[in-house]
């Protein structure tokens, strides 16, 4: 099966409220962490947005094609 996610990657300066979870059978939680203290296990597709953005992050390796915009 092939999956497809899009996402856009910018940095928030004014951040504020907490993150909620609109769709509970589908995701158990959402929170706001910083770059440096991200968790050890990440959706493979959020890593690979991240590491689109941030290079820099020491993320895990997952097998996905990134195109280039710009």
């Amino acid at each position: 099966m092939t999956w497809v996610s899009a996402a856009a990657v910018g940095e928030a300066t004014d951040v504020s409220g907490e993150p909620a979870v609109c769709e509970p059978e589908k995701i158990r939680m959402r929170e706001w962490v910083e770059p440096s203290a991200l968790p050890d296990r990440l959706f493979e597709p959020s890593a690979t947005v991240l590491r689109a953005g941030r290079q820099e992050l020491a993320l895990p390796d997952v097998d996905a094609h990134c195109y280039q915009l710009g």
